[in-house]
């Protein structure tokens, strides 16, 4: 590969590099040493600098188009709305979207594309302003909290199933389509505070819905909800063998095979 950057006026460089260590003020020693050092460190840099006006890429730009405003919240709407520092494990692993675009269109008003970072809930809770989220002791739900190795997609319905309030889990779960599955509490919680960070609107407002994350006892799941306006999105554990109105089922898309 051609070093055109060898081309370049050594005055110019030279510029561009003390006004770069400027930026960084007292940190300078340590940049220069690491960029001397570290061959990651450079490689992290050189990505944020090519990427410095984010793009998205065009199969997101498609997705985009399909799921309309509000349906989907992806890596640049996390980098404006959350201050995710992007890079390049995020970039490629949600370059490609792991849905037909034939799914995309029939669900577009029915459910929100989102993009589920490697970030915790509670990281996610103290990214967004007071009132987001209830603020019960949470320590007895810590293992749905947790954060995931890696990026993904999910396509996660924006309203309970269809007829599953007032069941147990085992009849609940007999309503999802061939084509469903059952969401983490990550994954709701993203879309939820997704969607309303772009409109404003609260998913799950009166509503409580069962998730995939499992308790230690193994006879509870996860419940998402409700999100109101004087408590924030409540979490926590209930029982499989709970049958309750408001507590319903949560779904989302299965997404296609890598």
């Amino acid at each position: 590969m051609a070093k055109e950057w060898e081309s370049l006026p050594a005055c110019a460089t030279l510029e561009a590099m003390r006004r770069f260590l400027g930026e960084c003020g007292e940190h300078a020693d340590s940049v220069v040493r690491k960029i001397s050092e570290d061959p990651g460190y450079v490689r992290q840099l050189a990505f944020h600098a090519r990427h410095a006006d984010f793009e998205s890429s065009p199969a997101q730009k498609r997705a985009a188009d399909i799921m309309g405003r509000g349906n989907m919240f992806g890596l640049a709407a996390s980098i404006k709305y959350l201050g995710v520092c992007l890079t390049e494990c995020l970039y490629d692993d949600l370059a490609t979207i792991p849905f037909a675009e034939s799914l995309l269109e029939e669900c577009c008003d029915t459910h929100m594309l989102v993009a589920v970072l490697p970030r915790s809930i509670i990281w996610l809770r103290d990214k967004t302003r007071y009132g987001m989220f209830c603020r019960d002791d949470w320590r007895s739900i810590e293992a749905c909290m947790e954060a995931g190795e890696r990026a993904y997609w999910s396509l996660v319905r924006k309203t309970p199933v269809l007829g599953s309030g007032h069941r147990i889990l085992n009849e609940q779960e007999r309503l999802l389509e061939a084509d469903d599955i059952i969401p983490s509490a990550r994954e709701l919680v993203w879309a939820t505070v997704g969607h309303y960070l772009l409109t404003e609107e609260r998913l799950f407002l009166h509503a409580r819905v069962r998730c995939r994350d499992v308790a230690d006892d193994v006879t509870s799941r996860a419940v998402v909800g409700p999100f109101d306006a004087i408590r924030g999105i409540n979490i926590e554990y209930r029982s499989n063998l709970e049958e309750d109105t408001s507590l319903c089922l949560a779904s989302a898309k299965r997404p296609a095979s890598p």
